[in-house]
């Protein structure tokens, strides 16, 4: 907690005040996520800190600071894994489910402060990396168990985080 500390001195010292903060972190290993009976803990407790514990911290540290100065904005990057079964990937579903509560929580308790809490629950992202690595017949796949005629692009969610940010989304 000492570097988001510094972290959030610097932005104070720079800006005079903290107006959103995005929790974007993101820790997936599927080499170490597995089935539950699996799941080593010391594999759990790392997704635990990089999904949910770092969000905490960093909403418990900066949370004052948006009070004090009338209101801001948290935005959490989570996963359509927190909401939806999957074979292999149990610690990092489960904590980007405790994420999504997380959310709700900080929602419901500082919202009439002016704090807006916000998650996205990110699906698949043609993101370059996506691109490249992810065969065309799986990209069809996901394409055809899709709601909309497309898969997401990295602008979809910019754009989706500039609206969460903006007075607008109030």
């Amino acid at each position: 907690t000492q570097s988001m500390d510094v972290a959030i001195e610097n932005a104070l010292d720079r800006f005079s005040r903290i107006d959103v903060l995005i929790n974007n972190a993101v820790y997936q290993d599927r080499e170490v996520n597995a089935m539950l009976l699996d799941l080593d803990d010391e594999a759990l407790q790392r997704s635990l800190f990089g999904n949910v514990v770092a969000p905490f911290h960093l909403a418990k540290k900066v949370l004052p600071h948006m009070i004090a100065q009338g209101g801001g904005s948290i935005i959490h990057s989570a996963s359509g894994f927190g909401v939806q079964g999957e074979s292999t990937l149990t610690a990092y579903g489960s904590s980007k489910a405790a994420l999504i509560h997380l959310n709700r929580m900080i929602a419901t308790q500082y919202g009439k402060q002016n704090v807006r809490s916000n998650c996205m629950v990110i699906g698949f992202v043609l993101t370059p990396l996506a691109i490249e690595s992810t065969p065309d017949v799986v990209k069809d796949i996901l394409l055809s168990h899709h709601l909309t005629p497309e898969l997401g692009a990295p602008d979809d969610i910019a754009n989706l985080v500039a609206f969460l940010a903006s007075d607008e989304s109030k």
